[in-house]
């Protein structure tokens, strides 16, 4: 399944974004709801988790969840490829998994997991 793009409804936001078309993935404009949605539960469950902590796991969370849903759209576009693909495409989707997982997963890896070892200890 691709994501559906979602339209900007700010006028102020497409405004000074210059573009009134102007669209997201509808991944990364789930992220903002889904942290909305897991930071309750977090501060319910994480009694002694400061604001920060919290924050930085609820960030992290959502952030690597975008990251599987890129994921799991690049890899549908190589199974789409049922003849041999141009090496152009192929390429770039190459260069799209690797900035998706390099970049992008790296560095909340590395603070969810100072953060998750936090959370556990505390419970």
């Amino acid at each position: 399944m691709i994501a559906k793009r979602q339209r900007i409804s700010n006028p102020r936001l497409r405004a000074s974004l210059g573009k009134a078309s102007f669209e997201i993935p509808a991944h990364t404009a789930e992220i903002v709801p889904l942290q909305i949605k897991l930071k309750p539960l977090l501060k319910r469950d994480w009694v002694g988790g400061s604001e920060k902590d919290i924050s930085w796991l609820t960030a992290d969370l959502a952030a690597l969840w975008e990251v599987s849903r890129v994921h799991i759209i690049l890899v549908e576009k190589l199974l789409k490829m049922k003849s041999k693909p141009t090496k152009r495409l192929l390429e770039k989707i190459l260069i799209d998994l690797e900035i998706n997982w390099v970049s992008n997963a790296s560095g909340h890896l590395k603070t969810l997991e100072r953060e998750l070892v936090k959370f556990r200890e505390s419970l």
